[in-house]
Order: C-alpha cells, then sequence, then structure tokens
C-alpha cells in the first residue's frame, strides 16, 4: 500500500482511514474532527451540488 510520506503521524486515531461523503453541518464538521486527532480523511463531495455551508460566513 502506498504511504503518504508527508502526512504527518501523531493523535490517537492516526491509523483510521475515514471517506466522507456527507453535505450537512454534522458531517464536514465530524470529519474535521477527525482530521484533527489524527485520521487519514478522504472527503468526496457531489460536483454539482457541493457543500451548501461553503458560502456561509464564518462568525
Amino acid at each position: 500500500m502506498w504511504r503518504n510520506k508527508n502526512k504527518p503521524e501523531f493523535g490517537t486515531l492516526s491509523d483510521l482511514k475515514v471517506v466522507s461523503a456527507s453535505s450537512s453541518l454534522a458531517g464536514p464538521f465530524i470529519a474535521t474532527v477527525l482530521a484533527e486527532y489524527g485520521a487519514d480523511v478522504i472527503w468526496v463531495e457531489n460536483a454539482d451540488a457541493p457543500d451548501f455551508t461553503r458560502g456561509t460566513p464564518n462568525w
């Protein structure tokens, strides 16, 4: 298996691979949290209807 040499090894979830294919608030949020704990997250998004929260302001 190919291993990304640039990916830092950290966190309690460093051996976990996650595929995120959601477009609501909870899905992208938990994928971000998992990535912050070291999981390798692959983000799959619909090209015709991308994440609707992308255009909202960060308050």
